[in-house]
């Protein structure tokens, strides 16, 4: 499902954002700056097909002491669509290759008072494929 290259490719072309697996961060980062937990869900495969594109969604978040604007989320939500654009034919650590990405659109602004963040989300299509 292509983890590791989403993974790097964010780290590498969205600098000072700190990225995580879902679950990896039970409390926000020591470091007060941005944060993004990457939350993979279901794989849905087209018609006729016996795969097809995994849903991702990346979470942003700006910690309340440094931020309670969600217009500052908009440029993070930017760069994170671009650099996610630019990971078709990249292949991670893990054998798998992305071959598309498609953006599904945005959610709503959050306040999560258990990472004590101002949020929005990005959800994305990721299709990939791996060469036994």
């Amino acid at each position: 499902m292509s983890r590791a290259a989403v993974f790097v490719g964010l780290k590498s072309m969205v600098p000072g954002v700190q990225f995580y697996a879902n679950w990896s961060a039970d409390s926000p980062p020591q470091k007060r700056g941005p944060f993004a937990i990457l939350r993979w869900q279901e794989e849905s495969p087209k018609s006729g097909m016996h795969r097809g594109p995994r849903i991702l969604d990346i979470w942003i978040h700006i910690p309340i002491g440094t931020s309670r604007d969600h217009a500052d989320i908009d440029p993070l939500l930017d760069q994170i669509k671009w650099a996610m654009e630019q990971l078709p034919g990249t292949t991670g650590t893990d054998g798998y290759t992305v071959i598309d990405v498609t953006c599904t659109g945005d959610g709503p602004d959050f306040l999560d008072t258990g990472y004590d963040s101002i949020s929005r989300n990005t959800a994305f299509e990721i299709l990939s494929n791996v060469v036994p």
